[in-house]
């Protein structure tokens, strides 16, 4: 098989140096130098669709008119629907649905066939991303595959494996942004998980020099969200609409700030959008900690306005604000999660529901714990949850693997979680790793 996979190779070489595209560069032994993406198939008899996407890239890049994103791409194991790229935008949206095409004619959407292009051989796909999506910022740059027996034929179980290379944006001949190029630019990913669905895999950077086929690295799981508070926002607002808000009291304290303490907690957002992943302060005065011009330790305002996608998105953040600095003596008797997106403050955004997690919820002074709000060894029946202030959004609360406490609580009828409330529109205003094992926690 080897041998076979290397004449491919050899001859998809002097294909692509002939026209005078650069190819993913190919080992004296076959191999190519390059991203290996092996992808195990397990669905149900009866399912038609499967799809992976895996983040490469952090990029914050925002596309120009001329853009190309483009990449070599080889299939060891022809299917429709892999060899793909996408990539997740502002707003909440994805690359796929902006009806880009390739310089071969082809919508770039990840359904599409490549078999004849990339099976066996070496294609060199340039995607016309500055005609259908200029002005967007691209968030994560993605490996994507999306095999759909309804629009294509029904496909077996199995591994399939697709070589990526060469990854980059360009314009007008220029390179803008250069993603993956040779093997040393593995070690500058940012490697994290999308959607996934009946499909695990493993990513592989293999080297040029002969010297292996890629440093055998730990496996890498997505982050372990037991006894993590999930908060879900259904946003339901009008087209014209740029403001939506929700605010979820989860605990009552009396607690009197000091000089020096620091709400402190860990977040993880697993869909992108500005607005969402804060956690806000209410005084027995009335005030709130957003009006105060609290600052995290990163140097970012604590307003839940704020975008902490950058951060937050697919990976966890461990977030300091430092009330002691502002609110010194001012007593807090409400701790929300908060949400508050603003088309106005960034771009407009879709309707949708919208999760992020919550853990290690608590005040602290110079490493000391003053006041625990959360954490996953409590049960969620130690929390007071009450709906606050919304606009545009209803949402529910619930505790990832149900109860810490079992046999004190009953187990909702379906789900993990506990779901507490439903919120309803109110009136008012507020070198390195070589190789990665994926298995998804979840899928949507």
């Amino acid at each position: 098989m080897k041998q076979f996979i290397s004449l491919f190779l050899v001859l998809a070489l002097l294909l692509v140096v002939s026209v005078g595209i650069s190819p993913v560069e190919v080992r004296a032994d076959g191999l190519a130098a390059g991203l290996r993406l092996e992808m195990k198939i397990e669905k149900g008899a009866n399912d038609t669709l499967s799809f992976y996407f895996l983040n490469i890239a952090d990029l914050n890049y925002v596309i120009q008119p001329g853009d190309v994103l483009e990449y070599d791409v080889m299939m060891e194991n022809p299917l429709h629907g892999i060899g793909h790229m996408d990539a997740a935008l502002d707003n909440g949206g994805w690359l796929r649905d902006c009806g880009v095409m390739d310089t071969d004619g082809a919508n770039c959407h990840p359904m599409g066939d490549l078999r004849d292009k990339a099976a066996g051989v070496i294609y060199h796909r340039s995607m016309l991303i500055g005609d259908s999506a200029a002005g967007r910022t691209i968030e994560k740059l993605q490996l994507a595959a999306h095999p759909d027996a309804s629009a294509y034929e029904q496909y077996e179980n199995g591994t399939y494996a697709v070589w990526y290379g060469n990854i980059r944006i360009t314009n007008n001949g220029e390179v803008k942004k250069a993603i993956y190029e040779k093997h040393s630019d593995y070690a500058n990913l940012q490697i994290s998980n999308g959607n996934a669905q009946n499909i695990t895999a493993t990513l592989t950077s293999v080297p040029l020099d002969g010297s292996g086929d890629g440093e055998q690295g730990g496996e890498v799981t997505p982050p372990d969200l037991t006894g993590w508070l999930q908060l879900d926002v259904d946003i339901q607002k009008a087209a014209t609409d740029t403001l939506s808000y929700c605010f979820v009291t989860i605990a009552n304290p009396t607690y009197v700030v000091q000089a020096g303490d620091i709400l402190e907690y860990d977040v993880y957002m697993e869909d992108s959008l500005h607005g969402f992943g804060h956690v806000e302060a209410g005084l027995n005065d009335s005030s709130w900690m957003r009006d105060f011009g609290v600052m995290d330790t990163d140097g970012a305002n604590c307003h839940p306005m704020g975008d902490l996608r950058a951060k937050a998105y697919g990976k966890e953040y461990h977030r300091s604000m430092q009330i002691g600095d502002k609110m010194a003596g001012k007593t807090i008797d409400k701790i929300q999660l908060a949400a508050h997106p603003d088309a106005g403050a960034y771009a407009q955004y879709d309707n949708g529901v919208y999760t992020v997690y919550y853990n290690n919820i608590r005040i602290t002074n110079n490493g000391e714990t003053k006041l625990v709000i959360y954490d996953n060894t409590k049960s969620f029946s130690d929390l007071n949850v009450t709906m606050g202030f919304t606009q545009n959004a209803t949402a529910t609360v619930t505790r990832v693997g149900g109860s810490s406490n079992p046999g004190t609580e009953e187990p909702p009828a379906t789900g993990d979680g506990f779901v507490i409330v439903p919120v309803f529109a109110a009136l008012m205003s507020v070198t390195a790793l070589a190789v990665l094992t994926i298995k998804k926690r979840s899928s949507n």
